[in-house]
């Protein structure tokens, strides 16, 4: 039986810790987004009233995630997961007890924290344990496994719906999310690591790692804008136009759910091999044209489709944001640099559901299709002026060495990209030699590489 590559091995077994917390604690991922509408209309609440649910969940991660990453460098990895972990339980505890929907608006309070807590300490985690080189296939197989929590937190809630009554399921079904979510606190407590091995860096440092991080940030906060546009929207619009049927709303998730669930660590290995920028330029135009699709379909399973093809865009697009992450830090600030990232993901989450929510009842039910679908389409353009140091082998361009005359310093500033170089190039070497003799420092070209020139340092200590 053949052997996985090394670079596989160690970006899965970056991840083992972390599977079965992310997968018992990610069982309410897919099904939330699609119950809490459901569960909101049963205390008469409007679209708007519906956004605010996800806005407000999402408004709290916006508040908290700067912190939180600031605690992940200082506080410890683990010790932040397993209080995302605790919170993620207290959220569905008070789901399956709410009563009013000022109740659902304090669980989604908890969740925000939950969510904010986790993502950043799972995240730092998984590119502490994994390769360099492996990033993004290592990070996105955590959102494999947390996608995997959601199918069979969804298998556990269509059972429910079919045996129960609407009400009776929602509040069995969160209890038992509650019950895995505690579960998970106590798998995390035994198996997780702590890999914060380095003091924290000096404040005036850590200040200086946002600036290589805006532009990420920027598309990052674009990026899940529109994504968190459409997620109440389509549960509304399907229900409004199609179907009322409950089981047939959540099995329109399925396919979806099944494809993020097997597609980022392949898609996140390409983005390892061939640059991040090309793969977040194709997922997020293949969403595009997705979203531009949906609406024009009236029949039931072809909008299921063009949902489906969507996760297919989101797979290839968003493992390379979280990965460009740990290029752009170092070791001891990358709980920071994380904790910036979900940061730009909840300001971007918690405007989205707002704008869609207003758009759906002020201009139309296919208008935030339309509109999303123009934006992301756009991305041609707005992705590569703002990833414009991002070359397609993942080596920026002021990586490269600049030819220097003799006896001046050899400029190779600090590379921002921490993977492994592409075929062909080559580090400096240099080797150690007797105080007062020269030191030569080349920048050998690979193998078959014409015109390519050598640069050459001398230095010597005679006056």
């Amino acid at each position: 039986m053949p052997r996985a590559p090394a670079s596989e091995r160690g970006a899965t077994a970056a991840a083992t810790p972390l599977k079965l917390p992310v997968m018992l604690g990610s069982l309410s991922l897919t099904m939330l987004p699609f119950l809490l509408p459901l569960y909101a209309k049963q205390f008469k609440a409007n679209a708007l009233g519906i956004g605010g649910l996800f806005a407000v969940a999402q408004g709290m991660m916006v508040l908290c995630r700067p912190v939180i990453g600031w605690g992940v460098d200082r506080w410890g990895r683990r010790r932040v997961c397993l209080v995302g972990l605790g919170c993620a339980a207290g959220a569905m505890g008070v789901c399956a007890l709410a009563q009013t929907l000022t109740t659902l608006y304090l669980a989604q309070l908890l969740n925000g924290v939950a969510t904010a807590c986790t993502w950043t300490a799972v995240y730092t985690l998984t590119a502490d344990l994994a390769p360099t080189a492996t990033h993004g296939e290592a990070l996105g197989r955590v959102d494999e496994y947390a996608h995997r929590g959601g199918l069979y937190g969804m298998g556990l809630a269509l059972a429910l719906l079919s045996w129960c009554a609407l009400e009776t399921a929602l509040r069995l079904l969160f209890a038992s999310y509650m019950a895995l979510a505690v579960i998970a606190v106590v798998v995390a407590w035994r198996q997780v690591p702590e890999t914060r091995t380095a003091p924290p860096p000096q404040p005036r440092r850590q200040t200086r790692i946002i600036w290589p991080l805006l532009p990420v940030l920027l598309v990052v906060v674009l990026s899940y804008l529109l994504l968190a546009l459409l997620r109440p929207v389509f549960v509304i619009f399907v229900h409004d136009e199609l179907t009322r049927d409950v089981r047939l709303l959540a099995l329109a998730f399925v396919p979806a759910v099944v494809l993020e669930s097997v597609l980022p660590s392949r898609l996140g290995h390409l983005s390892d091999r061939w640059g991040r920028r090309p793969l977040i330029i194709a997922g997020l135009t293949w969403v595009g044209l997705s979203c531009l699709c949906l609406p024009l379909s009236t029949a039931l399973a072809w909008i299921i489709g063009w949902w489906t093809l969507k996760a297919l865009g989101l797979a290839a697009a968003l493992p390379p944001q979280k990965a460009l992450i740990s290029d752009l830090t170092e070791e001891t600030t990358r709980g920071t640099g994380y904790g910036l990232h979900t940061f730009a993901t909840s300001l971007g989450s918690a405007m989205g559901p707002l704008v869609g929510g207003w758009v759906y009842d002020t201009w139309g039910h296919t208008t935030p299709f339309v509109l999303t679908g123009v934006i992301l389409l756009a991305s041609l353009a707005w992705v590569p002026l703002l990833l414009r140091r991002q070359l397609v082998g993942g080596v920026p361009h002021h990586d490269a060495p600049r030819a220097v005359s003799p006896g001046g310093p050899l400029a190779m500033p600090r590379s921002t990209d921490v993977r492994s170089p592409p075929a062909g190039v080559h580090r400096p070497q240099c080797s150690p030699v007797p105080h007062g003799c020269p030191v030569v420092c080349l920048v050998v070209p690979g193998e078959g590489s014409p015109g390519a020139a050598t640069a050459a340092v001398r230095r010597s200590n005679q006056p």
